[in-house]
């Protein structure tokens, strides 16, 4: 299973992320890390914003890879 996947998976997106998309997440993810938001809130609120279309907040998972894991795994990959 790919990096693409578990993001797809873990926000419930109806279809798999881009390339793109998943960089942009990735990269909107760590700025509201880095701005004292935590982990589990700032791939949501990502989310929210990136995917207004695909994400439902009360669809995120939270199994699988942490939002941070995720994170990593995506800067690393693409």
């Amino acid at each position: 299973m790919s990096v693409l996947d578990d993001l797809t998976r873990k926000l419930r997106l109806a279809q798999t992320a881009s390339k793109d998309a998943a960089k942009k997440w990735a990269k909107r993810t760590r700025a509201l890390a880095e701005a004292e938001m935590k982990w589990d809130q700032a791939g949501p609120t990502a989310a929210k914003e990136l995917f207004p279309a695909e994400f439902s907040p009360t669809r995120y998972r939270n199994d699988g890879p942490s939002t941070e894991a995720l994170v990593e795994a995506l800067e690393n990959v693409l």
